[in-house]
């Protein structure tokens, strides 16, 4: 199973996948990658023999994205000696930040729509309901992983668009808000 990840270091972006041979690729570019942990944070990165030397603090290791699932994961380290900040979204994330980019705002209704095909699992609102920011709308069952689509402010749910047990596909509307 191949694992991918946008990766930013500073104004650049790099798509780095690894598949379970431990094999890598950047941009689509196969490479060698050799990651030397030395302790205490330090690492040495070898890539087809240059070497990255990186400081990772161990307080930095155990911080988490504020929204629990879709922001990116930022490191503060230092790379070769300079202070970088790197920032790290997994495939799974980046399709779950696209629910936020596919809110249609119409006046004061807003609608939820999938974020990649799946199918509807469990709805956890009925119509009518007032509900708090991040209360939990219904749940996606995709690339047999199940995510809980979640209520992006306090809302009152004004229309459900699809059933328990419906397949959908991407940019299907899924509840509509007000």
């Amino acid at each position: 199973m191949v694992k991918k990840f946008m990766v930013r270091v500073g104004e650049r972006e790099f798509e780095v996948a690894k598949d379970d041979a431990d094999s890598w690729q950047i941009n689509g570019q196969s490479t060698k990658l050799e990651i030397i942990d030395q302790g205490n944070g330090s690492y040495l990165i070898i890539q087809e023999g240059k070497v990255y030397r990186i400081y990772y603090p161990p307080a930095d290791k155990n911080s988490n994205s504020p929204d629990g699932i879709s922001s990116p994961r930022q490191f503060h380290l230092k790379l070769n000696g300079r202070p970088c900040v790197v920032s790290v979204v997994d495939e799974r994330s980046r399709l779950l930040q696209s629910v936020l980019r596919n809110i249609s705002h119409s006046e004061s209704a807003i609608t939820i729509r999938a974020p990649m095909p799946g199918l509807i699992v469990k709805i956890e609102v009925s119509e009518g309901d007032s509900i708090p920011s991040g209360k939990g709308l219904l749940v996606l069952e995709a690339m047999k992983m199940e995510n809980e689509i979640k209520a992006p402010k306090p809302s009152r749910v004004q229309k459900i668009h699809v059933a328990p047990r419906q397949p959908v596909d991407k940019g299907d509307p899924l509840v509509t808000l007000s």
